[in-house]
């Protein structure tokens, strides 16, 4: 099953014991594990309708299963409640402790190569509640950037900026970061359980070619962590080539100190296999990036107008038609980001501005506003739908809401927004949207 080179050198560096443990473990079906949104979610056991197992012990918001659900039928997996996500990859919550954070200077993050999101989600939990952090999430990769933007647009914060650029694009923005996650692309042994693509990819050529691949990328994007920021290194993958070995040049080559480093092999964590290493660069850093200068320069078109859904402390924007809310202590910040790097998502997009030929404006709810911190709940009227029913809307359907008021009304299901219809009497309008529509759903009998 696996490549004759593979396991021998797994062998060799494992013994063959270890190994041989291993290997029977990459022929086992894979667990299933999810990553709670805490901002959303404050008791799993009790809010999702999943055959939870047992809590993590890796990550505090990490959880077991029992068995794999349809996840797409699932309306809280829709709305950003959780991420499906294997456990391996939520160590980052322990590598990102080594961060020097002080309240009263910004803190910027990068992680380097994002998609399709499960460590930038993870990311913005840990970010959750330090004053005027903001997340810049990577993907150079077109197909992939797409789903990027909208796994965070679910997700709901608006303290990122997803950005759609060659890492060499970094080096630019010198010291800007504080921590810089680089999980970077590889060989793949650890997909090995679930991508039998992966195995048939996979060569002693490949693992050379990946892991010259990846120092050309810590050498592109080095420049843009400050003295004394965190560099957060990780692969999927087995082989000390890629890992440690590339954790030592990089150590040497830029001078940094490797705090920490180790593999988390599966059947010893629940995981499909990782590594992850944690280095900090020389030096400290004791001013903010952003100068009163180029504050001035970036011109910033403030919407005026009152905004009654728009919760304090974040800032309208006007793009064209589209209306933004920015966090005001990171405002600064993306700004410079989108002027500088190619932007495919950043802030909230919270509706869309309609003006007639009298001069009236009318704002029209975008989709993501439901699963935004910025909205302030109890101003759109709220209908609370049964699964069902929410299972129609997901699909795009034509809905009715005959005793609820005209307008626009807030779906939600056991309390947590969905998103938007415009109720018109007769029928409403589905604003749901079509990129996102459920095509396979489950209907419970009721």
């Amino acid at each position: 099953m696996f490549p004759e080179a593979f396991i021998k050198r797994l062998r060799s560096d494992l013994g063959i014991t270890e190994a041989n443990a291993l290997l029977e473990t990459l022929q086992s079906p894979p667990p299933v594990t999810i990553r709670i949104n805490p901002r959303k979610i404050k008791d799993a056991w009790k809010e999702l309708a999943l055959p939870i197992a047992a809590p993590l012990d890796i990550s505090e918001y990490g959880f077991l299963l029992s068995q794999r659900p349809v996840f797409t039928n699932d309306p809280l997996f829709q709305s950003g409640c959780y991420y499906v996500q294997e456990s391996s990859s939520m160590v980052l919550e322990h590598y990102f402790s080594y961060a020097d954070i002080h309240p009263d200077k910004e803190f910027n993050v990068l992680d380097l190569c994002a998609a399709p999101g499960g460590k930038s989600t993870h990311l913005l939990s840990l970010l959750h509640g330090i004053p005027g952090a903001m997340l810049v999430s990577n993907e150079v990769i077109h197909s992939r950037v797409t789903i990027l933007a909208d796994n965070l647009s679910r997700w709901g914060d608006s303290n990122v900026v997803v950005t759609h650029n060659d890492p060499s694009d970094f080096g630019k923005l010198k010291h800007f970061f504080d921590v810089i996650l680089i999980d970077a692309p590889c060989s793949g042994e650890g997909m090995f359980r679930k991508d039998a693509g992966a195995v048939a990819e996979w060569s002693e050529d490949n693992v050379t070619r990946c892991a010259a691949r990846q120092r050309r990328i810590i050498s592109d994007a080095i420049e843009s962590l400050k003295p004394g920021g965190l560099l957060i290194y990780s692969t999927c993958t087995f082989n000390h080539f890629e890992n440690e070995d590339n954790t030592k040049w990089t150590a040497s080559e830029f001078g940094m100190e490797i705090l920490e480093q180790e593999h988390l092999y599966p059947g010893k964590a629940y995981g499909e296999g990782l590594f992850m290493a944690a280095l900090r660069m020389k030096g400290t850093s004791s001013k903010n990036f952003i100068s009163e200068i180029t504050r001035k320069s970036v011109t910033k078109p403030y919407y005026k107008a009152e905004i009654p859904f728009l919760r304090e402390k974040f800032i309208p924007i006007s793009k064209g038609n589209l209306l933004k809310a920015y966090p005001s202590d990171c405002l600064d910040r993306m700004f410079f980001i989108e002027s500088k790097l190619k932007t495919i998502r950043s802030a909230s997009s919270i509706a869309t501005i309609l003006t007639d030929r009298n001069g009236k404006t009318t704002l029209i709810p975008e989709p993501d506003l439901a699963f935004s911190e910025v909205l302030k709940r109890n101003i759109f009227p709220e209908v609370e739908l049964t699964y069902n029913d929410i299972s129609r809307f997901l699909r795009c359907e034509t809905m009715t809401f005959h005793d609820s008021p005209k307008g626009y009304l807030l779906l939600t299901y056991l309390g947590h927004p969905v998103g938007f219809v415009k109720n018109i009497g007769s029928r409403a309008n589905n604003l749901w949207p079509v990129s996102r529509r459920v095509r396979l759903s489950h209907i419970i009998d009721e």
